[in-house]
């Protein structure tokens, strides 16, 4: 899969990296689009020190689910459309993320993932 990684400070490539496995049970995205934010400009830039390299960058994703794990709400299903954010203050642990369904008809209600995200 595609992914833009910096390298170091000021250097980054559009890369081919390996696709992610998953676990039973766990939820499967398929990214559609990525954002950049002030963060990893920073990260691009050197300018934070929480980050290692090499780094890929995009945390703020829209996706569709392409497996949906267990402990998903009913209106997260396969083909949903979702935004997710691996920086959600509101999740209840590292290992566990937010999911919002972003549909016009349907409520955007967090639900609990079982996916373990990479920071």
């Amino acid at each position: 899969m595609k992914a833009v990684v910096v390298h170091e400070p000021g250097k980054a490539t559009l890369a081919d990296i390996p696709e992610p496995s998953h676990s039973s049970g766990e939820t499967v995205l398929q990214i559609r689009m990525i954002g950049l934010c002030g963060t990893d400009l920073n990260t691009f830039r050197g300018k934070n020190p929480l980050v290692t390299f090499p780094r890929v960058l995009g945390h703020e994703v829209a996706a569709t689910i392409l497996h949906a794990g267990s402990g998903l709400s009913d209106d997260l299903r396969e083909g949903s459309a979702v935004r997710h954010s691996a920086y959600n203050a509101t999740a209840p642990s590292p290992n566990e993320s937010r999911f919002q369904v972003k549909s016009s008809t349907a409520q955007t209600s967090p639900s609990k993932s079982s996916a373990s995200w990479n920071r």
